[in-house]
Protein backbone atom coordinates (compact mmCIF):
# COMPACT_ATOMS: atom_id res chain seq x y z
CA UNK A 1 0.00 0.00 0.00
CA UNK A 2 3.08 2.27 0.69
CA UNK A 3 4.12 2.24 -3.03
CA UNK A 4 0.94 1.54 -4.47
CA UNK A 5 -1.27 4.41 -3.22
CA UNK A 6 0.91 7.76 -3.33
CA UNK A 7 1.27 7.78 -6.86
CA UNK A 8 -2.24 6.42 -7.18
CA UNK A 9 -4.02 9.75 -5.17
CA UNK A 10 -2.87 11.71 -8.34
CA UNK A 11 -3.67 9.54 -11.14
CA UNK A 12 -7.91 8.65 -9.31
CA UNK A 13 -8.31 12.62 -8.09
CA UNK A 14 -6.61 13.83 -11.79
CA UNK A 15 -9.05 11.50 -14.05
CA UNK A 16 -12.15 10.81 -11.68
CA UNK A 17 -12.37 14.40 -9.68
CA UNK A 18 -10.55 17.24 -12.19
CA UNK A 19 -12.57 18.16 -15.10
CA UNK A 20 -11.24 17.15 -18.45
CA UNK A 21 -10.20 20.69 -18.86
CA UNK A 22 -8.14 21.27 -15.86
CA UNK A 23 -6.12 17.64 -15.98
CA UNK A 24 -1.99 17.31 -15.56
CA UNK A 25 -2.03 15.02 -18.44
CA UNK A 26 1.89 14.48 -17.79
CA UNK A 27 1.46 14.38 -14.56
CA UNK A 28 -1.08 11.98 -14.54
CA UNK A 29 0.92 9.99 -17.20
CA UNK A 30 4.43 9.92 -14.85
CA UNK A 31 1.89 9.36 -11.39
CA UNK A 32 0.23 6.06 -13.25
CA UNK A 33 3.65 4.66 -15.10
CA UNK A 34 4.85 4.66 -10.88
CA UNK A 35 1.66 3.15 -9.59
CA UNK A 36 1.69 0.78 -12.85
CA UNK A 37 5.44 -0.56 -11.00
CA UNK A 38 4.43 -0.83 -8.25
CA UNK A 39 1.44 -3.24 -9.28
CA UNK A 40 4.11 -5.24 -10.98
CA UNK A 41 5.83 -5.84 -8.20
CA UNK A 42 2.31 -7.22 -6.26
CA UNK A 43 1.84 -9.17 -9.63
CA UNK A 44 5.48 -11.06 -9.42
CA UNK A 45 5.00 -11.89 -5.79
CA UNK A 46 1.51 -12.91 -6.63
CA UNK A 47 3.43 -15.11 -8.93
CA UNK A 48 4.38 -17.79 -5.90
CA UNK A 49 1.17 -17.39 -4.05
CA UNK A 50 -3.04 -16.97 -4.69
CA UNK A 51 -3.44 -14.39 -1.96
CA UNK A 52 -1.29 -11.53 -0.46
CA UNK A 53 0.21 -13.57 2.34
CA UNK A 54 -0.40 -17.17 1.17
CA UNK A 55 -3.11 -19.66 0.31
CA UNK A 56 -6.30 -18.14 1.79
CA UNK A 57 -7.81 -14.13 2.27
CA UNK A 58 -6.44 -11.98 4.67
CA UNK A 59 -6.37 -8.70 5.95
CA UNK A 60 -3.77 -8.07 3.79
CA UNK A 61 -5.87 -8.77 0.72
CA UNK A 62 -8.27 -5.95 1.08
CA UNK A 63 -7.03 -2.58 0.80
CA UNK A 64 -5.30 -4.08 -1.91
CA UNK A 65 -8.22 -5.09 -2.88
CA UNK A 66 -10.18 -2.17 -2.98
CA UNK A 67 -7.09 -0.34 -4.64
CA UNK A 68 -7.16 -2.57 -7.42
CA UNK A 69 -10.39 -2.34 -8.13
CA UNK A 70 -9.93 1.12 -8.44
CA UNK A 71 -6.83 0.58 -10.74
CA UNK A 72 -8.85 -1.69 -13.25
CA UNK A 73 -11.91 1.04 -13.12
CA UNK A 74 -9.87 3.90 -14.23
CA UNK A 75 -9.95 5.12 -17.69
CA UNK A 76 -6.00 3.64 -18.08
CA UNK A 77 -4.73 1.08 -20.13
CA UNK A 78 -2.87 -1.02 -17.34
CA UNK A 79 -0.42 -4.03 -18.97
CA UNK A 80 -0.60 -7.39 -18.83
CA UNK A 81 0.22 -8.51 -15.27
CA UNK A 82 -1.75 -12.08 -15.17
CA UNK A 83 -1.08 -12.96 -11.74
CA UNK A 84 -2.35 -9.47 -10.61
CA UNK A 85 -5.34 -10.12 -13.01
CA UNK A 86 -5.86 -13.36 -11.52
CA UNK A 87 -5.93 -12.12 -7.93
CA UNK A 88 -8.30 -9.87 -8.91
CA UNK A 89 -11.01 -12.40 -10.26
CA UNK A 90 -10.55 -14.33 -7.39
CA UNK A 91 -11.47 -11.49 -5.05
CA UNK A 92 -14.70 -10.44 -7.32
CA UNK A 93 -15.66 -13.73 -7.00
CA UNK A 94 -16.41 -13.08 -3.65
CA UNK A 95 -20.09 -11.44 -3.35
CA UNK A 96 -19.15 -8.67 -0.08
CA UNK A 97 -16.10 -7.67 -2.55
CA UNK A 98 -18.71 -7.13 -5.65
CA UNK A 99 -21.18 -5.27 -2.76
CA UNK A 100 -19.37 -3.31 -1.08
CA UNK A 101 -15.71 -2.83 -3.10
CA UNK A 102 -16.73 -2.78 -6.39
CA UNK A 103 -18.94 0.53 -6.36
CA UNK A 104 -19.14 3.45 -8.99
CA UNK A 105 -15.69 5.79 -8.33
CA UNK A 106 -16.21 9.45 -7.25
Amino acid sequence: MTRIMPPMAPVFVGLIRTPPEQRDSAGIAAAGQIMTEAWQLLDAHLAATPYVAGDGLSMADIPLGCACYRYYALDIAPPDMTHLLAWYERLQAREAFREHVMIALS
